[in-house]
């Protein structure tokens, strides 16, 4: 349970559109829901709307400017403020010139230089140069997230290599060691004057009591759940999907069902390529569940094809709702399911095994895999973790 705390903090997180779904999104969300339950001001700095989302209750949220906004003074800002003067030490970053208009970075060097807060945490490696640079002496704590992924590292090379080389950050956060130790070895920076293994967390909404957790029925079709962007960059683990299920049916028909759930640009030639190799049997596709939760919810268990994750946000929405994941092999599975190595699987052989035997799991078995997750992953331990950076600071 989560009680207030006594001072309360002002903490600012800044991020390119927190309106869209995605990893990156939710986990802010969930840790600024985590802290304003703490009893701290927390504001989601987005900067544009482009999509639309409830934010939890107490959350603040402010946006530079709608994407899709038809308006006459709309247009007119973007207009005036288009110049690429604005992206400055950005300009080897063409991934967010592509994303954000020059006129949502002039606002927010702008809100940077005029406003104060306890603590400022940029979410996005594209933006650390720029709170870096600012010389606001009200903003008192800077922080800068690492969300890299391995296996999307295109669109933050030029900004590491080029721009943040130069810059000692301040404190340096990282979903988790193995991300890390990527970003020093892979991409060669580790400038920061010290860094925090911060994780993720969820919602709480989206976490159940321990005692409501069931087993998996003996008997049945067992029901699995695959929760997956069809989007570009993903079409290696795409084909992991088809490979996997081609297994299943191969050795094990009729006796389990895949539920995927997904949206993308790729989702229809994915569909088409199921209808193809007849896999319509073991893979059936939903529409976007309104939550993760509620489509982890209605399965057994759930069940992840990456070759890549930095984090892996499934596994701990899973495990907290009480239900098994099983996992590949990679960065992110491997820390984060630390002490249940028996939710990784080798190979197909070894998948199809571990979801036969999922029935034989024990409630207790299921509880102690909660436990394990819940006292690093909650959002009450993450929030504290992020408040124990700059506790003695302020």
């Amino acid at each position: 349970m989560l009680k207030p705390q006594i001072k309360s903090k002002k903490i600012v997180f800044i991020g390119p559109n927190f309106y869209a779904i995605g990893g990156v999104e939710e986990a802010t969300i969930s840790l600024a829901e985590a802290l304003v339950k703490l009893g701290h001001n927390v504001t989601l700095l987005s900067i544009k709307q482009a999509g639309d989302r409830v934010f939890p209750k107490g959350v603040k949220v402010l946006r530079f400017y709608l994407e899709d906004d038809k308006s006459f003074r709309g247009k007119l800002k973007l207009k005036l403020h288009r110049s690429n003067k604005w992206y400055k030490e950005l300009l080897v970053d063409s991934y967010i010139r592509n994303l954000l208009q020059p006129y949502g970075l002039y606002r927010l060097k702008k809100w940077l230089a005029k406003n104060k807060a306890d603590a400022v945490v940029t979410v996005r490696e594209s933006f650390h140069p720029i709170l870096y640079k600012c010389q606001n002496k009200e903003l008192v704590n800077k922080l800068y997230y690492f969300h890299i992924r391995p296996d999307t590292t295109k669109t933050v090379v030029p900004i590491i290599d080029k721009v943040l080389q130069n810059y000692k950050l301040e404190n340096a956060l990282f979903i988790t060691e193995s991300v890390r130790q990527f970003v020093k070895n892979n991409l060669g920076y580790d400038n920061y004057q010290a860094y925090t293994i911060m994780g993720n967390t969820i919602s709480v909404k989206g976490i159940i009591d321990r005692q409501q957790i069931k087993v998996i029925s003996k008997g049945h079709v067992l029901q699995g759940c695959i929760l997956t962007r069809f989007s570009p960059g993903k079409e290696k683990d795409l084909a992991n999907i088809i490979n996997g299920a081609k297994y299943i049916k191969a050795k094990a028909a009729k006796k389990i069902i895949i539920n995927v759930y997904g949206s993308g640009s790729l989702k229809k030639s994915f569909e088409q390529e199921v209808i193809k190799q007849k896999l319509t049997d073991i893979l059936h596709f939903h529409p976007t569940a309104p939550t993760s939760y509620e489509a982890i919810a209605n399965c057994d268990f759930v069940i992840d094809f990456s070759n890549e994750q930095g984090f892996g946000m499934v596994y701990i929405e899973s495990i907290l709702q009480g239900k098994p994941v099983l996992a590949t092999k990679n960065t992110g599975s491997q820390e984060v399911l630390r002490g249940l190595e028996n939710y990784i699987y080798n190979n197909h052989s070894d998948m199809l095994n571990k979801i036969l035997a999922l029935p034989d799991l024990t409630k207790s078995n299921l509880q102690q895999a909660y436990d394990i997750i819940y006292k690093k992953y909650s959002p009450e331990v993450v929030a504290k973790r992020f408040l124990d950076i700059f506790a003695d600071k302020i």
